[in-house]
């Protein structure tokens, strides 16, 4: 550190030699020095450093001249700090205070350079660029009244400032004054070179009121006088697209691309309101064009890849994600749907390659370990998956949805008291969010603790009423439990009307037909489930019941043997075939 110190000093002292005198004059008084190796004892800049053998006015010229040759490398941190020595040492130092407040602004530190900004404008009032900066930072700190008072004053002093007219016409939008724009974009709209600017800005200003109609009018005008323009078109679109008019922001990207093809901005604007729309097939032209103006375009080709996605064209997703990756290495998005690609194409251990190199701090990092996870138990590797859920909550543990998914993973284990106590805490993070407590009904019920399972699900019900499947599970219970046999009819009549065609469901209402002795209905509804579900031996067993309590004991046998195929552990099955003399 002191070598490079050393070195700044020595860049310093043969900068200092050439210096003009005008330049150490604004700088503090006239007769001031760099001091020489001779005038010091120690190292170079040890000897600077001692307040006592340098004067204060030598270390403001040292910190300026030390700033300057910073900025030349890049070092804006260092140089930032350098000009804030020159303004503590001279308070005339106006230059080294706008220096600090540009520097400032860009590491985005607003409230130092305000702070300078206005240190400048106290001893100049007339310093019209860093009024113009000051007025900016405010604007960025959302201080628009303040703003507006720094864009006025210096429309006072220069009134032919068209970048604070336009400027401040914005701002009075954002003061619910969009009124008193108008007036003060008046010099511009009659000038043939600032019109369209004006109109524009008159349009933003209403926008910026959330007064779009008002907008309008201003935006078409800027985009008639300035028709190759993107900033009009881009407006003009998306005050369209806010106002619910999509077809006319659709018309009005068209016109502008017949006349400039190349703008990858309007084709992306365009392509994003087809997908709006849910016109995939127009969109995904649009983003392939993107990728044809701009072959390098990582963006444009992952766009294209999630269009296909949700396509389900697979394979060509995944070619558009293989470039998107040779163009953007370690980009974590592109990873995460590569692995989804691969997952859709059954390539599961592909996949886990992908999700892998998702590093944690990395966008879509909690979504690649999430799949992960799934695809663990997916494998029948259970304990794993809850064991790397378990950590991510551990980590997250504001992360709802990540709760979630470990209920549903302890769920799928059988670990039920595991999914009590993890959904309890869930619902006491959010509990809102329904379908933890959906989770924990079903595990109680396997508890056998169905009082608390019956008040989950009513819960849950109250907050779905047009979920089929919590309906089938309640009314299926109460029917196999002989309970509230009229309210689960009903219930199991609404979700088979809620999901037409799910067999399971079928056979829960013809269950409960049965149940309600309503043999005929149910013998209806039975054989209906069996034909949409043919492989599934409750469905199967229940059918032999029905047939059996309705007299046909040969057909109930011989549907019963057509389970016992698909379940031949079916201790219960072989009893009813044995029970009736049959031979198994």
């Amino acid at each position: 550190m002191n070598r490079k110190l050393n070195e700044l000093a020595g860049r310093v002292k043969v900068v200092a030699i050439s210096l003009p005198l005008a330049l150490w004059g604004c700088l503090g008084p006239s007769q001031v020095a760099i001091p020489s190796d001779e005038s010091r004892s120690g190292p170079p800049v040890a000897g600077f450093e001692r307040s006592e053998a340098v004067t204060k006015v030598e270390k403001a010229v040292f910190s300026y001249i030390a700033g300057h040759l910073l900025l030349e490398d890049n070092q804006w941190n260092e140089a930032e700090d350098a000009f804030k020595e020159v303004a503590s040492a001279d308070v005339e130092a106006l230059d080294a205070r706008v220096l600090v407040a540009h520097l400032a602004t860009q590491r985005g530190d607003l409230s130092v350079a305000g702070e300078y900004a206005r240190q400048v404008l106290e001893r100049d009032a007339d310093e019209s660029k860093t009024r113009l900066l000051l007025a900016g930072v405010l604007t960025a700190s959302k201080a628009y009244s303040e703003a507006a008072t720094q864009y006025e004053e210096l429309l006072k002093r220069e009134p032919d400032n068209a970048r604070a007219r336009i400027l401040l016409a914005q701002i009075y939008g954002l003061l619910k004054t969009a009124t008193k724009a108008a007036k003060v974009l008046e010099p511009l709209l009659g000038d043939p070179e600032w019109a369209w600017q004006g109109h524009l800005a008159l349009g933003r200003s209403w926008a910026n009121q959330g007064e779009l109609e008002k907008a309008l009018k201003p935006f078409r005008q800027a985009y008639r006088l300035e028709s190759g323009n993107l900033e009009p078109v881009l407006a003009l679109g998306a005050a369209l697209q806010e106002l619910k008019r999509p077809k006319e922001a659709e018309k009005v990207y068209r016109d502008f691309l017949e006349r400039h093809p190349d703008s990858k901005a309007v084709h992306g604007r365009l392509g994003r309101l087809l997908l709006t729309r849910d016109d995939r097939e127009a969109a995904l032209e649009e983003f392939r064009e993107i990728s044809r103006l701009a072959p390098d375009s990582v963006q444009a080709r992952l766009t294209t890849a999630l269009i296909l996605l949700s396509r389900k064209d697979y394979d060509e997703a995944l070619q558009e994600l293989r470039l998107a990756e040779a163009l953007g290495p370690d980009n974590s998005g592109v990873y995460y749907y590569l692995g989804q690609a691969l997952e859709s194409l059954d390539r599961d251990s592909e996949a886990v390659v992908e999700y892998d190199k998702v590093q944690n701090g990395q966008p879509f990092y909690l979504e690649s370990q999430l799949r992960l996870a799934f695809l663990d138990a997916s494998r029948g590797a259970d304990a794993a998956a809850v064991e790397r859920l378990r950590q991510l909550t551990a980590s997250n543990p504001e992360r709802v949805d990540l709760v979630l998914a470990l209920s549903m993973l302890l769920l799928q284990a059988k670990d039920y008291p595991g999914v009590v106590e993890t959904s309890t805490k869930g619902l006491a993070l959010d509990p809102a969010q329904s379908r933890l407590r959906f989770n924990r009904a079903m595990a109680l019920d396997k508890l056998q603790r169905w009082p608390e399972a019956e008040a989950d699900l009513k819960t849950y019900i109250s907050d779905n009423p047009t979920d089929a499947h919590a309906l089938n599970y309640l009314g299926y219970t109460w029917a196999e439990r002989g309970e509230n046999l009229e309210e689960s009819h009903q219930l199991l009549r609404k979700a088979v009307k809620l999901a037409p065609g799910d067999g399971f469901i079928t056979d829960s209402l013809g269950w409960v037909l049965f149940r309600m002795k309503r043999l005929e209905e149910s013998l209806t509804m039975m054989r209906e489930a069996v034909r949409l579900e043919p492989g599934d031996p409750t469905i199967a067993e229940h059918l032999g019941d029905v047939l059996e309590a309705t007299g046909r004991v040969d057909e109930a046998v011989k549907v019963w043997r057509k389970a016992l195929e698909l379940d031949a552990g079916n201790q219960r099955l072989r009893d009813k075939i044995g029970g009736h003399g049959h031979p198994l």
